[in-house]
């Protein structure tokens, strides 16, 4: 949504509640941001005597700041991709779409210059972007980064890169391989790309 007499700014609509339990949190993740929402749970404290109110933000899906190499005047098609990667990787690509699409969006691929994003009804919605190499592609999840998550992606042996500070981005590199081995610890990004809380994807993993 616009701001108004500030049109560089957005607003988005906010719950606050003085609980808000992990039930609560899966629905309205369901809705992978097609309503940008912000949850936040408020309690009250008793600091020397004088009640404080406390509030803490557990979900967060407001639409995000447009990324400066999302450039509409780079979009490119997919030609354009398969000269720059090998078919096998586009492949790999567009199967992971499609556990994208199995966890619960509607989104389709969008091909830019610098990276393969996604939309939704003809717009971005980059929870996830994709970078096609010769062998391998970079997968990219927005989500904070966490120590528990740091942990998990070790653990499930993936190729974990760097992760990108600036845009909040986990960023693995998968090959073919990876599609069958480690599919349970990619829906898990995916999952928290799109808004459920890191826990509970953790959860199903081991489930």
């Amino acid at each position: 949504m616009n701001g108004g007499d500030f049109p560089s700014t957005t607003t988005s609509p906010s719950i606050v509640a003085e609980e808000i339990t992990g039930r609560f949190l899966n629905v309205i993740s369901l809705f992978n941001q097609a309503i940008p929402l912000i949850a936040i749970q408020m309690s009250a404290l008793d600091v020397g005597g004088a009640l404080t109110l406390h509030a803490t933000k557990v979900l967060d899906l407001a639409l995000p700041a447009p990324e400066e190499d999302d450039d509409s005047g780079h979009e490119t098609d997919r030609s354009y991709w398969e000269n720059r990667a090998h078919p096998a990787i586009l492949k790999l690509t567009d199967q992971l779409l499609e556990l994208i699409n199995e966890e619960g969006s509607n989104v389709t691929l969008k091909y830019n210059k610098h990276y393969i994003g996604l939309q939704q009804a003809g717009l971005a919605n980059n929870f996830i972007t994709f970078r096609p190499r010769k062998k391998n592609v970079t997968l990219e999840a927005r989500i904070d980064r966490t120590d528990t998550l740091d942990s998990a992606i070790e653990n499930w042996g993936l190729s974990a890169l760097t992760y990108d500070k600036r845009w909040r981005r986990y960023r693995v590199s998968l090959d073919s391989s990876d599609l069958a081995s480690n599919e349970t610890a990619i829906r898990a990004l995916i999952k928290m790309a799109r808004g459920i809380p890191v826990d509970d994807a953790l959860d199903a993993t081991a489930s």
